[in-house]
């Protein structure tokens, strides 16, 4: 693609979010009116290469730009309003964040933990390891990717077809 092609297509995905954000500010400022107890909680389930490695949307990569995905809690619960929490955080604590603010109670067999922003302290301590599994697009045990992440390391094992291999690990910046 050419540099005005991958710019068009960085400023419409940039457009899609600033439209998300508005219509998001739309809903808070309607609970915040409100006298229900209401929890928002805002993720994706993947991010977005943008052009990053010369490659577009997603796919069988386990690329920062693909794992760093956004999570924005706002409304009843919410601990620490405007709060921005660096701590690698995964996605399975949402379920027990959410059961123990309902005041549900969370099952002893559920994993995950409550999200720093919704807990009573900022300061958790973060995990020592987050994982991420992915399997190819048709679901076929030859093709998948598995990812250790520590605060300062990534691993990441790809198999493909069978062929095991192709270990890569970086230190993260800073």
């Amino acid at each position: 693609m050419t540099q005005d092609e991958w710019l068009r297509v960085r400023t419409n995905y940039y457009g899609m979010i600033n439209f998300i954000d508005e219509q998001i500010g739309r809903i808070l400022d309607v609970i915040e009116d409100d006298d229900r107890l209401t929890l928002i909680l805002f993720t994706s389930d993947h991010g977005e290469l943008l052009g990053d490695h010369g490659l577009l949307y997603k796919g069988l990569f386990h690329y920062d730009a693909l794992l760093r995905v956004p999570l924005i809690a706002a409304g009843a619960g919410v601990a620490h309003r405007d709060a921005v929490v660096s701590n690698s955080v995964q996605q399975i604590d949402i379920m027990s964040s959410v059961l123990s603010i309902a005041g549900v109670g969370v099952p002893p067999e559920r994993q995950g933990r409550m999200l720093p922003e919704l807990g009573s302290s900022l300061d958790a301590a973060p995990y020592r390891f987050t994982l991420t599994k992915q399997r190819g697009p048709w679901f076929t045990p030859e093709r998948r990717v598995v990812t250790l992440r520590s605060t300062d390391w990534k691993l990441s094992v790809y198999n493909d077809r069978g062929v095991r291999g192709n270990i890569s690990s970086r230190r993260r910046p800073g």
